[in-house]
């Protein structure tokens, strides 16, 4: 019989993987991933400010995160390349007071710990609760503006002239990016985050040119990923967070190698079936 901890374990990286493939999608097509990585780490100092103020930590994460997710969507609103020194450097900043913050607390070693590389198989009821209630808040506003978010992530502009207010849209994406990086503040930490948001919707895209069936499979990839990721920690005694960090990894890289290797085939039976269309120049 399945120990209590490990399904409690199963169900929280279950819930962290869901919300973070269907969120990655939008994040990897948008090239937003700094922006994602930002607010990773804003959520640890969150959780850290919230610490030492004696309030819940992920309560306290979530709020700061959000209202700091609202100063970078503005930042990113025009142009994300032009923005992205600015990202940098709040990135910097958010992370610079984590650390500072931190440093305050007694059980530094400890606290630090958890929140930089999460704990899953320490989680409670409660925190499955609040993990359950955040991920299917950002899942369901997902689901309700998925035609809107869908066009303003391949045709911002496109969007704006049709009438369509893109910038909202925007701005609701990256709270929804906030809500989730929060989520994975107590499961994969804030360090690992960034490499499950976006690994498993990035080897998604390379296996299908359809959005629909980009964001089916990288929550096919992204669960896979964290539950192999968590058996074999308990297995090999290992970090659980590192390891489901590797799998989403690995999974990115593998599918990479599949896809390379099918090209390279595909192009190796098309010169041999229709060898005039490779025309190859002889010097002599």
């Amino acid at each position: 019989m399945i120990q209590a901890y490990l399904l409690r374990a199963l169900v929280a990286a279950a819930i962290t993987s869901v919300a973070t493939a269907v969120l990655g999608v939008y994040v990897v097509s948008r090239r937003l991933s700094s922006v994602g990585a930002a607010l990773a780490h804003t959520a640890l100092a969150g959780a850290v400010l919230g610490h030492l103020l004696g309030a819940d930590p992920y309560v306290s994460a979530l709020v700061v995160n959000v209202a700091f997710s609202v100063l970078i969507a503005y930042l990113s609103l025009e142009d994300l390349r032009e923005a992205e020194a600015v990202i940098g450097l709040l990135f910097g900043f958010s992370a610079a007071l984590a650390v500072t913050l931190v440093s305050l607390i007694r059980e530094y070693t400890v606290v630090a710990w958890t929140y930089l590389v999460g704990d899953v198989l320490g989680v409670s009821l409660g925190d499955i609760m609040f993990l359950a209630a955040v991920s299917v808040t950002a899942v369901n506003l997902v689901a309700v503006l998925y035609k809107e978010f869908k066009f303003v992530t391949f045709d911002f502009e496109g969007a704006r002239a049709m009438g369509l207010n893109a910038a909202l849209y925007h701005f609701v994406m990256v709270v929804l990016i906030a809500l989730v990086t929060t989520v994975c503040l107590r499961t994969v930490g804030s360090i690992l985050t960034t490499v499950l948001l976006v690994a498993p919707a990035a080897a998604a895209r390379k296996l299908t040119h359809s959005f629909e069936r980009t964001m089916a499979l990288s929550v096919l990839i992204s669960l896979a990923s964290s539950l192999t990721g968590l058996y074999l920690s308990v297995q090999l005694n290992l970090a659980t967070s590192g390891v489901i960090g590797l799998s989403a990894a690995a999974a990115y890289f593998v599918v990479s190698l599949v896809v390379a290797k099918l090209k390279y085939c595909k192009k190796c039976r098309l010169l041999v079936q229709r060898p005039s269309e490779f025309k190859l120049i002889d010097k002599d």
